[in-house]
């Protein structure tokens, strides 16, 4: 029935929107009634056909020029148009005889929103809400407001009021889950949608994001029942196809996931990213002939997509084809120049045939852009110690060491230089630091500099953090 009614609008603003157009083809003047005005007006809004929408303001105020709808549809045209003065001169102009008007007040706070007084929004869709305290659609936008000072607590609360009124809004939904995401709280984004659900158990969008929220907390086991549930309401959606594949991939069943990510085939052909997805699943299976076919299919897809390169550049270097690796990488790099992940994989190509100067070039720029990456700062001074320069490799550590100077792995680093440098009494300083922050992973240090196993000070140092 509901589906009958809808049609049946469609078909009558269809016939509405074509009489209109009629009359301004022959510049005619038509009978419109104020509702179909305000139905013409508002289409023309909605597909921001702002000129016609300009046309039907007009030519309906002629036939009606004190009608405050279509006064306040005015109002809304100016917002749009960003002309906020004359807006408000209507809105004002109407309240002064309608104070509680609610369209009056609705645009009201658009304006202040639009000023980025978002309080003032805030104060006025609150006063909507004691008038009208089930409108579900002024609970999002008050939402949204609080979204706009940060707010992402009160932003939450005024969704779930909006999602109460109204369960089978999807884009409430995901919206909660969002503002969930932006204050990191995992825990009572779980409770939220399991509650939800509870209540809504056919609701996929709710079983969707209940997947992703499990996904974030790395419980990709309970990710994948979930998104299992989305495919069993819905077999055609796509996300839970992937998000369930990346899940997978996650747990390390990568012939799983590559049968997920086919399934979803059957409702819509793959696209570059899904390719590269399903041929990563291979690489990491060591299946790396038809890892490349399936790189090779994400760039017939799309030449530009520069994570197939880098796929393919990886797997050569990895087969020791270091020229053919090189090639790719450098073709990943120039379709995105800022990628600091390609230029690291390519640094780490260079190091491994020993072209350190071009390492050193790649993982200076690196280091530069992103001094808080950790693992940046041991391979630049790794390769000044793999020719010796050990002072040259503490130099760098240090200075890794000066953004993150908490860091341990930084910490047993730069410890095992000055252990090279003979500078022992520094050494064991740093590495008492180290085993302070995180006495089980002396590894850190013996993995590197083996022969300090046998220093006797750093046996002795290690039985003293022993519990």
């Amino acid at each position: 029935m509901r589906e009958n009614y809808k049609e049946n609008n469609e078909s009558v603003l269809k016939t509405l929107i074509e009489r209109f157009d009629n009359m301004l083809d022959v510049n005619d003047r038509y009978f419109f009634d104020i509702e179909e005005f305000e139905e013409i007006i508002e289409h023309y809004i909605q597909a921001f056909d702002l000129v016609k929408a300009k046309k039907a303001i007009d030519y309906s105020l002629e036939q009606y020029p004190d009608n405050s709808s279509l006064l306040l549809k005015k109002a809304h045209f100016y917002i749009l148009n960003h002309n906020i003065d004359k807006a408000d001169e209507i809105i004002y102009f109407i309240q002064k005889t309608e104070p509680y008007n609610i369209d009056a007040l609705l645009l009201k706070a658009e304006v202040f929103s639009q000023e980025k007084k978002y309080k003032l929004a805030i104060d006025i869709y609150k006063q909507i809400l004691e008038i009208n305290p089930d409108d579900d659609d002024v609970y999002i936008k008050l939402a949204f407001e609080y979204e706009n000072i940060q707010d992402y607590k009160n932003a939450i609360k005024y969704l779930i009021k909006a999602i109460e009124i109204d369960s089978e809004n999807t884009f409430v939904l995901f919206e909660i889950s969002f503002c969930f995401d932006l204050i990191n709280q995992p825990k009572k984004s779980l409770e939220f949608f399991k509650d939800f659900i509870d209540e809504h158990p056919f609701s996929e969008a709710a079983w969707f994001n209940l997947g992703n929220v499990y996904y974030n907390m790395q419980k990709y086991k309970e990710a994948v029942e979930a998104f299992d549930y989305v495919l069993a309401i819905d077999e055609s959606y796509l996300s839970a196809y992937y998000n369930k594949a990346d899940a997978l991939m996650s747990l390390g069943k990568y012939d799983d996931a590559i049968e997920v990510y086919k399934e979803s085939f059957n409702y819509e052909h793959p696209d570059a990213l899904i390719y590269c997805c399903i041929g990563e699943c291979y690489e990491k299976n060591l299946e790396y002939k038809t890892a490349i076919y399936y790189y090779n299919k994400s760039i017939e897809k799309d030449e530009s997509f520069s994570d197939a390169w880098l796929r393919k550049g990886i797997i050569n270097s990895e087969l020791e084809n270091y020229d053919v690796a090189i090639k790719y990488l450098m073709k990943a790099i120039k379709l995105d120049p800022n990628s600091l992940e390609y230029k690291y994989s390519l640094a780490d190509i260079y190091v491994k045939i020993n072209d350190f100067a071009k390492a050193v070039n790649l993982y200076s720029k690196i280091a530069e852009a992103d001094p808080y990456d950790i693992d940046i700062w041991l391979d630049y001074s790794d390769v000044f110690a793999k020719e010796n320069n050990y002072k040259k490799a503490f130099d760098i550590i240090l200075k890794g060491i000066n953004f993150q100077p908490d860091n341990p792995a930084l910490l047993f680093r730069v410890a095992a230089y000055l252990l090279k440098l003979k500078n022992n009494k520094l050494a064991y300083r740093y590495l008492e630091l180290a085993l302070i922050l995180d006495k089980n992973n002396i590894n850190q240090l013996f993995d590197y500099l083996p022969e300090s196993k046998s220093d006797r000070n750093i046996l002795k140092m290690i039985d003293s953090f022993k519990d």
